[in-house]
């Protein structure tokens, strides 16, 4: 299960997604021409320098790669949820800021 969600975000603002699925890793990863690795830096820089940058931070510390095999995803945003809003308001008996 991975859980990624933006809780220290300000202004405060709950959302986040939820991964149930199996992971499987590969310790000491430091192939610098692994295909995923490539592409993401692709998005962000130009093609003829991914290797020498996926070189770079390969070199810089131990990797640890972990695959995810999604079987369900769920997300939540507690900023839309009024019941919520309302619960939170009557349980500190005073209106407050909206989260």
């Amino acid at each position: 299960t991975v859980l990624i969600d933006n809780s220290d975000a300000e202004p405060r603002q709950p959302k986040g997604i939820i991964v149930y699925g199996t992971a499987e890793s590969i310790e000491d990863w430091t192939d610098p021409n692994d295909p995923e690795t490539t592409s993401l830096f692709k998005r962000y820089m130009p093609e003829e320098e991914t290797l020498s940058y996926s070189n770079a931070l390969m070199n810089l510390t131990s990797w640890l790669k972990i695959t995810i095999k999604p079987e369900r995803i769920g997300s939540f945003d507690y900023t839309k949820d009024e019941a919520l809003h309302e619960s939170l308001e009557k349980s500190r008996g005073t209106a407050h800021e909206r989260i």
